[in-house]
């Protein structure tokens, strides 16, 4: 079905911005009769010319345009009916051609700024449908500020006060001009209730409602340039969002700012709104701080004084970085170690040589579960020594019974707030005091290969021993510019990466040079177990196996024994273990897919579905078991630990799911595994998504990616359909 001339098929949502347009927008681009985009913009240059009401785009030849334009339409027998005539058979043509490959039956076009043109927009197509979205105005007032300007007061007022103070008189005018056909909501009634309010809309559009949809994230909708990008971090509307500005009014400059909105408003346009502005004065009332303090808030604003304190600011974060660069660390601590006896004559490194060996494996639990076999080889080639790994906490439990080392310790890299980079070179020093200086390292290895996010090197070097072995900052672009200068924590460097041809030797392998040569970074792409098993050889040793490797005591095993009992899992029963989540948010497949995938495999191989992750993923098995009702789903999310969910993958025919710590671990136990990646295929190999870096290992997988399309930036995981997942799973089940 086509949108019709006068704008049948054809959905406008209009909103102040910042009042959840783009929670909205997605919530109904679920529905398998409405298409969207991100914010077109479309109706914006026709009509801009024909009204006053927005100066964001006066200027001379803005107002030149206007008064041209005006002189022009008087030509017209009809004057601006001709010209909205012509915009109409215009813009039809190019909304049906938006909706032409889509399948669907309905255009919603989201532009917050149609709030300008609503009568204009009204003329041009009288039968679409109207959605208006109304917030809060303080609620506006506090995003804008906080997300937009800083509290920059001059700011505020020049770039944004068209948005704040006209725009709500505009979009109750709106309102009454289309009268009935203005399908009004207000964003606090959509994210407390949003069944009800979803199927209010829905039924005025006059499509059907499927509760699904409001789980916005849920079938993969594309990442969008425009709109609030803080969206994709949920997946279903958050009702504790609504009441997130009385805790922003608090801060003394937030509360002048609304202080003065609200009056600028006034009672009668803040009623017409549907909200009280008696209830709003009187939170501003309860909120209102000393008159000292808002005195202090008051002075900071002043151009002068934010100007100063920038300034001040600036020089503090320049001092605090300055004192954190590699060189300055190494000038100052240098001294010291060798006032302790911790440093001496540098010799040949080996691994059989060293008596106390560090190993500082801070990144994920995939990265680390990557590790064993180094680990072993380690141990193999040096078993006097004794050797401590340092992890992160969270991936304690996975290697704490690890056969190959004498200690393991946590450390948690993690800083927040201001200074992180300081705040992090003093919880190492700290740590490295209490814990490391004592034990006199005679040598510290640092195998990652990639970019260190973690501050490994730094503490390798921070703890003391006399000999550290790691990656060079030049094995890639990225981590030279991100790690610049890490190399001086190192003092025998393994230069293994592309980018050492163009710096030593400018050629490849082939003899041309390396920009020209595309096959030398295709032969020097090696995965990261093999990575880590180079720095043995670097050692002077050769490895004997490369398999990975896992620990599982006989309590982990009792445990998934009763888990199977509880859920009365036959001997003999296919179990396919679901990774439906990850740490990063772009590796993460959509959950709706992974219901419909489910679905499919309960009907057409009889499997039960099990589901691991952890604590925070719970709300993804929660609707993996709403979705999978007739099916029987082993929902083990945020209940075990990395062991257990060991102890469970083993039972499994095949791990299906996304990049995350669970597919390495299936890898590990010897189980089949199909990955939905989000590294595109003509994405880099060495990228930290690549599959040839990071894919499972040593068993049998397939691996399904999709191309990237150019200038999203979607990252690619979305356009993975549950047609090619399916295909690849029945290759893996078939087997």
């Amino acid at each position: 079905m086509k949108i019709g001339q006068k704008g049948e098929n054809l959905i406008f949502l209009i909103s102040q911005p910042r009042s959840g347009s783009t929670m909205l927008q997605r919530i109904l681009g679920n529905h398998h009769d409405i298409y969207t985009v991100s914010e077109p913009w479309l109706m914006v240059p026709p009509l801009v010319g024909l009204t006053c009401r927005w100066s964001s785009p006066e200027g001379r030849e803005a107002r030149f345009a206007r008064e041209n334009v005006r002189r022009f339409l008087e030509t017209f027998p009809g004057g601006r009916d001709d010209y909205f005539e012509g915009l109409r058979r215009m813009y039809v043509y190019l909304y049906n051609r938006a909706l032409e490959n889509s399948g669907k039956r309905y255009f919603l076009d989201k532009t917050p700024r149609y709030a300008y043109f609503i009568p204009e927009l009204y003329r041009v197509f009288p039968e679409a449908r109207y959605i208006f979205l109304l917030r809060n105005p303080l609620a506006v007032l506090c995003s804008i500020v906080t997300n937009w300007t800083g509290y920059d007061k001059r700011t505020l007022s020049t770039d944004h006060n068209d948005d704040l103070v006209d725009v709500p008189r505009l979009l109750l005018e709106g309102m009454n001009i289309l009268d009935s056909k203005a399908i009004k909501v207000h964003y606090e009634r959509l994210v407390s209730q949003p069944d009800a309010e979803i199927r209010r809309i829905c039924e005025n559009i006059g499509v059907g409602f499927y509760p699904e949809i409001i789980e916005y994230n849920a079938y993969g909708l594309p990442q969008w340039c425009f709109g609030d990008q803080f969206v994709y971090k949920h997946t279903a509307p958050d009702a504790r969002k609504s009441e997130s500005w009385k805790a922003a009014v608090r801060d003394p400059r937030m509360w002048g700012f609304a202080y003065s909105y609200l009056g600028s408003l006034g009672k009668d346009l803040v009623e017409h709104l549907g909200y009280s502005y008696r209830e709003l004065h009187g939170v501003l009332q309860n909120s209102r701080p000393h008159w000292l303090v808002r005195g202090l808030a008051a002075l900071v604003q002043w151009p002068r004084i934010r100007s100063l304190y920038g300034a001040v600011k600036s020089v503090i974060r320049k001092i605090s970085s300055f004192f954190t660069l590699s060189f300055i660390a190494v000038f100052f601590m240098e001294p010291f170690f060798w006032f302790l006896g911790l440093r001496g004559k540098n010799r040949d490194v080996g691994a059989g040589s060293a008596k106390r060996i560090l190993v500082v494996r801070l990144d994920s639990i995939g990265d680390l579960v990557l590790t064993t076999p180094f680990l072993r080889e380690l141990r193999r080639n040096s078993p006097g020594s004794f050797i401590t790994l340092i992890v992160d906490p969270r991936a304690l439990n996975l290697v704490d019974i690890c056969p190959y080392v004498d200690e393991v310790l946590t450390y948690d890299w993690r800083a927040r707030g201001s200074f992180k980079k300081l705040k992090k070179c003093f919880r190492a020093v700290n740590f490295s005091a209490f814990n490391l200086w004592e034990k006199r390292f005679d040598l510290a290895i640092t195998p990652r290969w990639g970019t260190d996010y973690y501050h490994g090197s730094f503490l390798a070097y921070i703890s003391g021993a006399r000999d550290r072995i790691g990656y060079s900052e030049y094995t890639s672009a990225d981590k030279r510019r991100l790690n610049r200068g890490y190399d001086n924590f190192i003092t025998h460097l393994i230069t293994d990466g592309p980018h050492e041809a163009t710096r030593f030797c400018g050629v490849s392998d082939c003899g041309v040079p390396f920009r020209e040569a595309p096959q030398y970074r295709w032969h020097t792409v090696k995965h990261e177990v093999v990575r880590n098993l180079d720095v043995i050889k670097f050692l002077g040793r050769e490895p004997s196996g490369d398999d990975l490797e896992l620990w599982i005591e006989d309590s982990d095993k009792v445990f998934a024994g009763e888990i199977l009992r509880k859920y009365e899992v036959k001997s003999g029963e296919a179990l396919v273990c679901f990774g439906v989540g990850s740490q990063e948010p772009k590796k993460i497949w959509p959950i709706g897919y992974f219901a419909d995938l489910g679905a499919w495999l309960i009907k057409e191989y009889g499997v039960r579905i099990l589901l691991l992750g952890n604590e925070q993923e719970k709300p993804l098995g929660e609707r993996m078991e709403k979705d999978l009702k007739e099916g029987p789903v082993i929902n083990m999310i945020g209940n075990t630990t990395l062991r257990r969910a060991a102890a469970l993958i083993k039972h499994c025919k095949a791990y299906i799911g996304n990049d995350n710590g669970l597919m390495h671990i299936s890898a590990a136990m010897g189980i089949p595994v199909v990955e939905a990646s989000c590294w595109p295929k003509s994405g880099s190999l060495f990228g930290e998504d690549s599959p040839c870096r990071f894919g499972p290992w040593k068993v049998k997988n397939i691996v399904v990616s999709s191309q990237k399309i150019a200038g999203s930036k979607d990252n690619g995981i979305s356009r993975v359909t549950v047609e090619e997942m399916k295909k690849a799973v029945r290759e893996i089940l078939s087997s």
